[in-house]
């Protein structure tokens, strides 16, 4: 697992991403179990507006044992932080931490552009922005700890 030290040590939200690899588990890929994967999807603009669903277990809801699904759309971070992108409406909170923000849903293949880290009292919900440095820390674990 790797968290950018911007966030461990110094509790910077924009860099609120950490990767993870998962290995097989008797032969059996985790994709292979539960679905076919997701790409992420790096540098699209802050300010580009992308339409996404988010899928959560917040614990306000049925203490956290009830799926929540959202349809939102993305926009520029307002009073969050100066790198980041937000969903208004989806008032999704403490379980929601994670939640992968999907553009292009299909059975088949996921396209996630964020990543619930934050939520506050109007019901919006921050992500970091994917940008270079996110990148790197993706294509760092994903090639430098290959899954076996």
């Amino acid at each position: 697992m790797k968290v950018a030290q911007q966030w461990s040590r110094y509790g910077n939200i924009e860099r609120d991403v950490g990767s993870l690899v998962v290995y097989k588990s008797h032969g059996v890929a985790l994709e292979d179990f539960r679905g076919k994967g997701a790409t992420f999807v790096f540098n699209q603009g802050v300010n580009t507006q992308r339409d996404i669903v988010t899928q959560a277990y917040p614990t306000d809801i049925g203490n956290g044992a009830h799926q929540v699904a959202c349809l939102a759309t993305t926009a520029a971070a307002t009073g969050w932080a100066a790198n980041g992108i937000e969903i208004d409406g989806c008032d999704l909170h403490q379980g929601a931490n994670g939640s992968g923000w999907i553009l292009d849903w299909d059975e088949s293949y996921q396209a996630i552009t964020g990543v619930t880290s934050s939520w506050q009292d109007d019901g919006s919900n921050f992500s970091p922005y994917f940008d270079d440095n996110t990148n790197v820390q993706y294509t760092t674990m994903s090639t430098v700890y290959p899954p076996a």
